[in-house]
């Protein structure tokens, strides 16, 4: 038989969906909408719910805010793990991102969340139409 090596199970065994949700919002704060759009692609494959996407996408966004308030404030990543609760990896992690996206356009991401969840919920829009319109508007 065939020796199984660590890239033949890599391709094998799908990752968690929190996973490709940090994927796409590192790549939505890198503005590399190509990458975004692929993952979403990928995403939608693997049969994951846009309306779910746009919730963890939330959650995740929610997380930056937070995290660029704290250090806006002058918290160190010590100070912030103690506040929001979270190892330093993920503090880590989300004072990176914010190295490649401004506030505001955290801020203008949840707005876009929001009113893409809203739209669905209350039927004016399908919501694999409101996810790429989100990822369109957030290219612009």
């Amino acid at each position: 038989g065939e020796v199984i090596t660590y890239d033949i199970v890599e391709k094998m065994v799908s990752r968690p969906l929190e996973d490709d949700v940090f994927m796409l919002s590192n790549a939505l704060c890198h503005k590399d909408i190509g990458l975004a759009i692929s993952i979403y692609k990928d995403l939608k494959v693997k049969s994951a719910e846009s309306v779910s996407l746009i919730r963890l996408l939330s959650r995740e966004f929610r997380f930056l805010n937070q995290v660029a308030f704290l250090r806006d404030r002058g918290y160190s990543i010590d100070q912030m793990m103690s506040e929001l609760n979270l190892k330093y990896g993920r503090i880590k992690a989300g004072l990176n991102s914010l190295r490649y996206i401004e506030t505001e356009d955290v801020g203008k991401m949840l707005e876009s969340l929001y009113q893409a969840e809203l739209n669905i919920f209350t039927g004016k829009v399908d919501q694999d139409i409101a996810f790429q319109l989100l990822l369109a508007n957030f290219a612009s």
